[in-house]
């Protein structure tokens, strides 16, 4: 007979701030087999900068307002898929997601840059964020089969 042990988990507290893990725990939240942001199958959890990073991904692939509770939140990075690009409407693109991941209040400040592949319709956000606890860059990139996303540290997290 095997013992089962408990691993207490650390959780976020209100007015608590665990240095180790700023943004607390959260279910993961990842592309499922059909490339759509869902939460993981086996009900994984996210901790430190995965938790905003997961946050902010989530933020650019819902459309406007459909988040109860904030009504003005949301972008759907999907929506310029197919679209033809004039090098103004690639800093349109640029300055909606600025503005759009700006409204996190974990974000201090945030540069985006904008590819397209006409040939594979595959958009390409790189994204440059400074959060509460430092830098960090996230890339996704975004296809008629879905979005994949990567976070890249900068620095050193606690």
């Amino acid at each position: 007979m095997s013992a089962i042990t408990q691993v207490p988990v650390p959780l976020a507290r209100p007015g608590v701030v665990n240095v180790g893990n700023p943004y607390g725990l959260d279910l993961t939240t990842r592309p499922n087999a059909q490339g759509i942001i869902d939460l993981d199958a086996g009900g994984a959890e996210s901790t430190g900068i995965d938790v905003l990073a997961q946050s902010l991904v989530r933020r650019q692939t819902m459309d406007h307002g459909s988040c109860i509770g904030c009504p003005d939140d949301g972008i759907n990075v999907f929506d310029y898929l197919g679209a033809g690009f004039t090098p103004h409407q690639f800093a349109q693109i640029q300055d909606d997601l600025t503005t759009e991941l700006s409204k996190d209040e974990r974000v201090t400040s945030v540069a985006v840059s904008v590819a397209y592949n006409q040939a594979t319709y595959t958009l390409t956000l790189t994204e440059n964020i400074v959060a509460s606890v430092g830098p960090f860059t996230l890339t996704m990139t975004v296809s008629q089969s879905g979005v994949s996303a990567v976070v890249t540290a900068i620095g050193q997290y606690t």
